[in-house]
């Protein structure tokens, strides 16, 4: 392979990184519990800048109904997790939800579930 054929390449994976990484720090919103407290939620992984603590790890159940209407899905687990956060201390949960991955048109991540990740992190600046 060339080295511009490299180099192309390599940019490519680059900016396609970088574009994932944007689009989920602009799925981060701020809620509010009941007590008046704000927790960040979202699906990026927090920055090694912002020095996040791993409180806690746990599955979260994905339905079927969440694959086919993600949105009410995100809704759900959102009311779901935002009281524990409050009680754990965390100011950041990380919503890992599992990605459709079809083999042959076969769904093969039909079962898996999210991950709910509650961080005590420094700093919240995405």
């Amino acid at each position: 392979m060339t080295q511009l054929k490299k180099v192309l390449l390599i940019g490519s994976v680059l900016a396609v990184t970088a574009g994932c990484s944007s689009i989920a720090e602009s799925l981060v919103e701020s809620h509010t519990s009941q007590n008046g407290t704000e927790v960040l939620i979202g699906q990026a992984v927090p920055k090694e800048a912002m020095q996040c603590k791993l409180l806690l790890n746990e599955v979260r159940e994905w339905k079927i109904t969440d694959r086919a209407t993600p949105n009410l899905g995100m809704e759900r687990l959102v009311s779901e997790v935002l009281e524990p956060a409050v009680e754990l201390g965390a100011n950041y949960v990380h919503l890992d939800i599992p990605s459709e991955v079809s083999v042959m048109g076969v769904p093969v991540t039909i079962l898996s579930d999210a991950q709910a990740n509650y961080y005590d992190c420094e700093s919240t600046q995405f």
